[in-house]
């Protein structure tokens, strides 16, 4: 590959990464992340054995002004249709890929609307 083929196609990957990211607000950006955290905290409590009744309990009784209650009770329900692991390895793998799965989630609807 010629030299200005190479900069030709890092200036388009720099470009398209950028407008990625301008793409999406600063608002949208902590909306993601905030519920990104909460649903690996959702995980965690399914990892380490509370019940799905008491999971219901500690995020049900989140203040009604708190944005992300209503979410956080659809993460109890998703998460708790997951598998429960044994090894610590595994818990840990469990509450990234869902953390990584609701962040991923709630950026592609962000862009599509």
């Amino acid at each position: 590959m010629n030299y200005l083929k190479k900069i030709t196609i890092s200036v388009a990957l720099a470009t398209s990464i950028t407008s990625t990211a301008d793409a999406y607000t600063e608002g949208q950006i902590e909306l993601c992340e905030g519920a990104a955290t909460l649903a690996e905290h959702v995980m965690e409590h399914r990892q380490y054995g509370t019940t799905m009744g008491e999971a219901l309990k500690i995020y049900g009784s989140l203040e009604d002004d708190n944005r992300f209650k209503e979410l956080a009770l659809l993460f109890v329900e998703m998460a708790y249709d997951r598998t429960r692991w044994h090894t610590e390895s595994r818990k840990q793998r469990a509450m990234e890929d869902f953390r990584d799965y609701i962040e991923t989630d709630c950026f592609e609807r962000m862009r599509d609307n």
